[in-house]
């Protein structure tokens, strides 16, 4: 049995990547291995980490300094069933330095030959991935590398998967799924959907698209990730058994990045 407790993180700093470090600080999995997605450099080590992190997380690091974000956030949580000021505290630098475990990659790219070789000499097999690279060669060195999609696969594949749904269906989902060679076409392990309610955030109007189309990112994205990472840990989910699924028969469906002149529309549906 492969316990989804002890699964590896593969981080590379970004939201997504701090809401499930802060969730497994929060569940006491801090005895996980954590591998540190990173190139090569001159600088010392903390140093890079501490630059990587303001760079990568800039824009919700700002939009916490935002009263109306402030408001917004209790919603998401509350939706989500996450903890008070889980997405606030999530962007704590120092959540980080909790981990007991962390290895560190010599090249940033997950593909590379360096990766291949690193990925090969470790006894764990099971690892979630938490970047926006595209796994290609990495899939070849018997490991088992899974997704948490935040879309009800294979009904909603692709880019901007959470807003489409909403656009789409006026519901939310979330797929945790092993990564194969197509996008977001592996076997499946866990996927679950909720009917989306619109947030109260009058504010909006003030923000362009692009600012609220980064507000989604920051929040909401991670957000429902960790709702579906949550509920396959609370069921004890065991990554070595998929889905009895005929998904023949279900729509499938890919999505590729809203235009510009559509974002404007869809977060119309989003917010009050």
């Amino acid at each position: 049995m492969s316990d989804i407790k002890k699964i590896t993180l593969l981080f590379e700093d970004n939201p997504i990547s701090r809401a499930y470090i802060y969730f497994f600080k929060i569940n006491n999995l801090l005895d996980n291995k954590l591998i540190y997605i990173k190139s090569k450099s001159i600088m010392p080590k903390l140093i890079v980490k501490n630059l990587t992190f303001n760079k990568n997380n800039f824009y919700p690091l700002k939009f916490l300094k935002n009263k109306s974000i402030l408001r917004l956030i209790p919603q998401i949580e509350d939706y989500f069933s996450l903890e008070r000021n889980f997405l606030i505290s999530m962007y704590d630098y120092k959540n980080l330095h909790d981990f007991k475990n962390i290895c560190h990659t010599k090249n940033d790219n997950i593909n590379s030959k360096e990766n291949l070789n690193f990925f090969s000499k470790f006894k764990e097999k099971n690892f979630l991935n938490t970047g926006k690279q595209i796994l290609k060669d990495i899939l070849f060195t018997k490991k088992n590398f899974y997704h948490i999609h935040p879309g009800y696969l294979p009904r909603i594949r692709g880019a901007d998967a959470s807003l489409h749904s909403i656009n789409l269906n006026n519901k939310i989902g979330a797929s945790l799924f092993l990564i194969n060679e197509k996008i977001d076409e592996g076997k499946i392990i866990l996927r679950d959907e909720k009917i989306y309610n619109k947030f109260f955030f009058s504010e909006s109007s003030i923000f362009e698209y692009n600012d609220l189309y980064r507000i989604w990112f920051s929040f909401f994205d991670p957000a429902i990730r960790v709702w579906l990472l949550k509920k396959a840990i609370d069921q004890n989910i065991d990554l070595d058994k998929f889905l009895d699924l005929d998904i023949n028969n279900e729509d499938k469906n890919y999505y590729t990045f809203f235009a510009k002149n559509e974002l404007n529309i869809v977060f119309k549906k989003i917010f009050n």
